[in-house]
């Protein structure tokens, strides 16, 4: 008679099953790892159990503040109410997303080791392993999948080489002035004029001013270009080529008062790995504040960025089947998680900023299950059974 079982089968049922299955004659010995273990008296190889690690991605919007060269008469002379007054930095905190990965868990790691004196046929077990190390299956025959490589997010900077360009105009300005002198000869006065030139430095005020007299003048030239003064038919890709080339050279001109603000995304990533102890404290990611952005401390207007973890406790009632006494001193089992489902919450001076539900491995319960002409497949994030079936 054969018996099986699938993840989708009450558990209770399973788990009694799996507890009330005795085999004499153990042909594969599986221990735990722990600090002290002494060395393994025969061969054999190391499997690990999964632990859920929580990825935290933190966008924060860097800018850069320049100050125009003419920002002083940035009131006067165009009405700009705030312009940038001084060079320096601000950061905006855009999002926080919440992913979860797996990694072996250390304190989960196991010795998996064959007895020399059972037969050939009784040794032919098959282990499967991810390449971490993680156990993904017993005699299951789960065929290994290429894992998907990692994203790389390439953000893009906004910035430009050569700022204020059409700031560089001449500083200095020709300057003629006419000296009339008066020659007298006898009772005859004659005027005799010279003219002498001079170059004198530009004031800021005159460049500015000069400065905003073009944009009224690239003002005044785009409505004439679209209300079609010079009554002329352009072609649209031409009339559109001549607008836009005009209103960014304008917002080159108005930027020499206002200055520029240049932004650039910056993502921060961090991994929690939750713990089982401390699952109903916050944990802290790192801190964020708009005068020096994200910091892992030193920085007094930093504010905290926190998880939160509200378990379910959906493996309470599992208490009662999982067998009691040293797990690592049974031989013929392999083991496996019972994660338990939790909400994972991300706050920012009380506000949440990102929420998932998902299922942590470490927060749930290890169970045994016997090797003895069992197949068995594991769910390589959670450490779950996925399917298990009994000869």
């Amino acid at each position: 008679m054969k018996i099986r079982f699938t993840s989708g089968i009450g558990l209770g049922l399973l788990l009694l099953c799996l507890i009330s299955f005795e085999y004499a004659g153990a042909q594969i010995s599986v221990k735990r790892i722990a600090p002290g273990s002494g060395k393994p008296s025969r061969d054999g190889f190391v499997f690990a159990l999964p632990q859920t690690v929580v990825k935290v991605t933190v966008s924060v919007k860097e800018i850069d503040l320049v100050k125009g060269p003419y920002a002083e008469y940035a009131d006067e002379y165009l009405g700009i109410k705030n312009p940038v007054m001084s060079n320096g930095k601000e950061y905006e905190l855009l999002d926080v997303q919440l992913s979860t990965i797996s990694q072996p868990d250390p304190a989960q790691l196991f010795f998996a080791e064959v007895d020399e004196r059972t037969s050939k046929e009784e040794r032919n077990i098959f282990f499967l392993l991810a390449g971490n190390g993680i156990l993904k299956g017993v005699n299951s025959g789960v065929q290994a999948i290429n894992e998907p490589g990692s994203v790389k997010v390439v953000n893009k900077h906004f910035s430009n080489t050569e700022l204020f360009p059409f700031a560089t105009s001449p500083s200095r300005f020709q300057k003629t002035d006419t000296i009339i002198r008066i020659v007298t000869v006898d009772t005859a006065s004659v005027k005799k004029r010279f003219f002498k030139t001079s170059f004198d430095e530009k004031p800021s005020e005159q460049k500015a001013r000069e400065a905003a007299d073009m944009v009224a003048r690239l003002r005044e030239g785009l409505v004439n270009l679209l209300t079609g003064f010079q009554e002329i038919s352009y072609d649209p890709a031409t009339l559109k080529f001549m607008t836009d080339n005009i209103q960014n050279l304008r917002e080159e001109y108005i930027s020499m008062f206002k200055g520029l603000r240049l932004e650039k995304v910056v993502q921060h990533t961090y991994y929690i790995v939750p713990s089982d102890d401390q699952s109903s404290m916050a944990t802290t990611v790192c801190k964020f504040s708009k005068e020096f952005g994200v910091s892992e401390q030193g920085d007094a207007k930093a504010r905290d960025i926190t998880l939160h973890f509200k378990r379910d406790a959906t493996t309470s009632a599992v208490g009662g089947y999982v067998p009691k006494g040293n797990l690592s001193e049974r031989s013929s089992v392999v083991f496996y998680r019972i994660p338990e489902s939790t909400q994972i919450v991300a706050k920012f001076q009380g506000q949440v900023l990102e929420s998932i539900h998902v299922p942590v491995a470490q927060f749930g319960a290890v169970v045994p299950v016997s090797l003895s002409k069992t197949h068995i497949e594991l769910d390589e994030n959670t450490g779950a059974l996925k399917s298990v079936f009994f000869e």
